[in-house]
């Protein structure tokens, strides 16, 4: 694994104005400066940043992302503290201390301290705040 920052542009492959990288796994931070696909296992980095819409085909593991757009991961997330100013849909599970989200969102389970929804949320089986 590398600490270094990587950036993401405009790629050569895209679909629907999407383009398409596959999973990275790194100590440093990512930054998604278009739209994108991921396609792989996981991606891990400490931080992730996305300027635009974000899909994860796998697993999303960071201490913290922050999507300005939507967010769509097909796998399990692992944070700290997620932020999202899009829409959110996550089918597996959300394991988070801290999970902002601004518009209509949809996950399998959460499982976090804080929860701060802005419009709707929907959640297939439990949500878990750790609370007493």
């Amino acid at each position: 694994m590398s600490a270094a920052l990587i950036q993401f542009n405009s790629g050569d492959h895209n679909i629907n104005g999407q383009n398409i990288a596959e999973s990275v796994h790194t100590d440093g931070d990512i930054v998604f400066n278009e739209s994108y696909i991921v396609v792989g296992d996981t991606l891990e980095a400490k931080k992730v940043y996305a300027t635009y819409d974000l899909t994860v085909l796998g697993d999303l593991s960071a201490d913290l992302v922050v999507v300005n757009g939507s967010l769509l991961v097909n796998g399990d997330i692992d944070a700290e503290s997620l932020t999202c100013h899009g829409k959110f849909i996550c089918t597996g599970e959300v394991r988070v201390k801290e999970l902002i989200i601004d518009r209509f969102s949809v996950a399998d389970s959460i499982v976090s301290d804080t929860i701060e929804a802005s419009s709707d949320l929907f959640i297939r089986t439990t949500v878990d705040t750790n609370k007493v």
